[in-house]
């Protein structure tokens, strides 16, 4: 029901755009032929609508986020780096003499996830979701 009362108005508009589009080229001066204005023009009216289309934004939008959430989900897969370093200068005093103790202690750490259901299960959720986001972002 809701098709069939939109279909008037766009048939309407696109007439309307049709032939006014058929009349600037025909009073065009100076132009040889009028399909080079109507392709342009056409062409420029579909590359405007689809450059300010809201819903197309919001499906590109939605695309962005779901393929940041799926590289998220892969990167708790890859391989994990931690660097830690620590410097301390200790002093302790006696009645007798003074002891100082410098200290350095680096350390690095290489962890890798050899097995995480709950990581893969996220992973290929995540694939999923971004191939839906696609194909909404060219259904749209």
């Amino acid at each position: 029901m809701k098709k069939n009362s939109i279909m008037p108005v766009i048939g309407f508009s696109l007439a309307c755009c049709w032939s006014t589009l058929a009349y600037g080229a025909e009073s065009s001066p100076g132009v040889g032929s009028g399909e080079v204005i109507i392709g342009r023009t056409l062409e420029d009216f579909f590359t405007a609508a689809i450059s300010y289309s809201p819903q197309l934004k919001i499906a590109e939008e939605e695309l962005n986020i779901s393929s940041a959430r799926k590289r998220a989900a892969k990167g708790l897969l890859l391989p994990q780096l931690s660097a830690n370093a620590s410097r301390s200068d200790n002093k302790q005093q006696t009645p007798n003499q003074t002891l100082r103790f410098d200290g350095e202690r680096y350390s690095l750490q290489l962890t890798q996830v050899l097995f995480n259901w709950e990581a893969f299960l996220a992973r290929s959720q995540a694939s999923l979701i971004e191939d839906q986001q696609e194909a909404r972002y060219f259904a749209q």
